[in-house]
């Protein structure tokens, strides 16, 4: 019941027999204990797959094969199966199309990684990828983490299912078509090998779906990681493609239909072998700005009076110090809640620290000798971030 329900709030469209969901169900009161019994058998054979081109927005056309609506409440049920199964030991860097996982969530990521300063981006596309996928490997994969063999005869069933465009049926003998429930499950479960190698030589990377960028501290590290995926995908028999691929600075790629770039009104940017010019990047502020909340390490600990706008000057000034901007700021006794834009040169967490160090000296110096401070510093409890543009 509960697939049946995923199935029709997906909406989807009619296959290649032209049902759509009403028609399949009043099909399947009749058909599906036939249906049903056939699956543990190995005896199922799905149908063909529907093929549609969709324009891409840059140009082309995208494949995509529609199955019957029969077809996709099976592939969903199996989806439901595996994945608890197989997603739990897929990567966390790995974004696209997981459940809690987003591509909100992807870009944020990726944000973290080039304020840590990692400022230049592997920027990795497979050439055709749905439609290029070994159905050897791939089963080779899923054999090694469910070796269940009415799965894998189902699966396999699924991966060489006929495509029908127009009056012509295609026989399929790679890839696994986008448009069933079940493939972008089995598109992480391939390239999941590849984040692990990523993930064992510690590097700082985002992947959702078949889209993945690498961040890097230098031009060089950057041509090293892209050789690497080079031979990684190649072990797949994917391939690179070289024409929309590169290794470059962060600034002006977008990842997900999103850019990091510098706000206009300031210094131009200047690249330099595909990293920031520093000169620039001192002058420069990002086009987002950052929720940072400092608190008192022990609850009791309150400013109150004169302590608590000395602190709101201090904070202010060394703000200034590095480059930043407070944009907003609220000063209650027991925290500070401000809204401060950061040059891309600087990291969050550095100017957090920097912050809260000074802050920490400055109230112990004055304020330790007093009974009411118990002669403790002013420490940061945490900060949290987000994007407000």
């Amino acid at each position: 019941m509960q697939t049946w329900k995923q199935v029709r709030a997906n909406k989807g469209a009619a296959g290649a027999d032209g049902l759509d969901i009403d028609q399949t169900a009043a099909m399947l009161r009749k058909c599906w204990p036939a249906i049903r019994d056939s699956l543990p058998e190995g005896t199922y054979r799905p149908q063909p797959v529907r093929r549609v081109m969709i324009p891409k927005p840059g140009g082309g056309a995208r494949e995509l094969g529609i199955p019957t609506v029969q077809d996709c409440l099976i592939q969903q049920a199996l989806l439901q199966v595996l994945q608890p199964i197989l997603d739990p030991t897929f990567s966390q860097h790995s974004y696209g199309f997981r459940p809690g996982k987003s591509a909100h969530n992807a870009v944020l990521a990726a944000q973290s990684f080039v304020q840590s300063g990692r400022r230049v981006v592997v920027d990795v596309d497979l050439e055709k990828f749905f439609d290029r996928v070994d159905h050897d490997i791939l089963i080779d994969r899923l054999r090694r983490k469910n070796p269940d063999p009415g799965i894998i005869r189902l699966v396999r069933a699924y991966l060489n299912a006929d495509i029908v465009d127009g009056d012509a049926t295609v026989k399929r003998i790679r890839g696994t078509p986008q448009g069933g429930p079940l493939s972008p499950l089995l598109a992480n479960l391939l390239l999941d090998e590849v984040d692990k190698e990523l993930e064992r030589r510690g590097h700082a990377f985002c992947r959702y779906a078949d889209d993945c960028n690498v961040y890097a501290r230098s031009q060089r590290a950057g041509e090293r990681v892209m050789a690497l995926l080079r031979r990684l995908y190649g072990r797949l028999h994917l391939t690179v493609n070289e024409t929309k691929s590169a290794v470059a600075s962060v600034f002006g790629r977008k990842f997900l239909g999103y850019a990091l770039w510098v706000a206009p009104g300031v210094a131009k940017t200047i690249e330099h072998g595909g990293y920031m010019d520093e000169q620039s990047l001192s002058h420069a502020t990002w086009d987002c700005k950052y929720h940072v909340v400092f608190g008192s390490k022990y609850r009791t600990k309150r400013f109150y009076g004169d302590g608590r706008r000395e602190l709101g000057e201090l904070l202010r000034r060394l703000a200034l110090q590095k480059g930043c901007q407070i944009e907003q700021g609220q000063l209650m006794p027991d925290h500070v809640h401000m809204l401060i834009s950061i040059p891309p040169k600087y990291s969050v967490a550095h100017i957090v620290g920097f912050l809260k160090g000074k802050t920490a000296l400055y109230v112990a110096n004055k304020y330790a000798c007093k009974r009411r401070y118990k002669g403790y510093h002013f420490w940061a409890r945490g900060y949290f971030v987000s994007t407000t543009g």
